[in-house]
């Protein structure tokens, strides 16, 4: 993948908004047992509640497994995820600040790839959710690699969606003004596992 393919403009066409931003490297798998437990984290901005947003963490092949199926990419990497909106306190400067789970708990993050009942599903590349605006600030999202016993090269990928809730298109100045925030971001550096 090269720098041109992660790359999206902001697009208005036949009356619809949508801003894809840049996608962010999560992980990397290298294909070797590794001795080590990671954990990466992961925000999603939520600059303003007229939004419909999607953020999906996907399986990607690499070298000789590149147009591998991100399932197959994912299969029995148990990975887990916790999801969690974030707002800015006020009060005490704190920004962001977690403060409602929305997918697992951080003590107990849930399996992922996972059908709807939490259980792990493989015929499944990744993870996605969406909403229909929100009242939060962003979302902060923490991935957990357990110790691998190998498997295919591959990657982890944070991407994301925004655009004006169903029915709506924002005049162009605010359009452009909110997706100037809308930049997904990983919290320290990707994790090689």
């Amino acid at each position: 993948m090269n720098d041109a393919d992660n790359v999206s403009p902001i697009t208005t066409r036949a009356g619809r908004q949508i801003y894809l931003p840049r996608r962010v490297l999560l992980a990397t798998f290298s294909g070797n047992p590794t001795t080590a437990i990671k954990t990466v984290r992961f925000r999603v901005p939520v600059p303003d509640s007229r939004l419909h947003w999607k953020f999906t963490v996907l399986g990607v092949g690499l070298d000789q497994y590149a147009g591998v199926p991100g399932r197959a990419i994912l299969a029995g990497r148990n990975l887990t995820i916790w999801v969690c909106t974030l707002e800015d306190n006020n009060a005490t400067g704190i920004k962001p600040e977690p403060v409602t789970n929305i997918v697992g708990t951080q003590l107990v993050p849930t399996k992922f790839p996972s059908n709807q009942l939490g259980n792990y599903d493989t015929s499944l590349g990744g993870f996605s959710l969406e909403n229909d605006g929100s009242a939060c600030d962003g979302l902060q999202g923490e991935i957990t690699i357990p110790i691998q016993g190998g498997g295919p090269i591959g990657a982890l990928y944070l991407q994301a969606r925004y655009q004006p809730n169903v029915g709506s298109i924002l005049p162009l100045p605010q359009w452009e003004e909110i997706v100037a925030d809308c930049k997904v971001r990983l919290d320290g550096k990707a994790a090689d596992a």
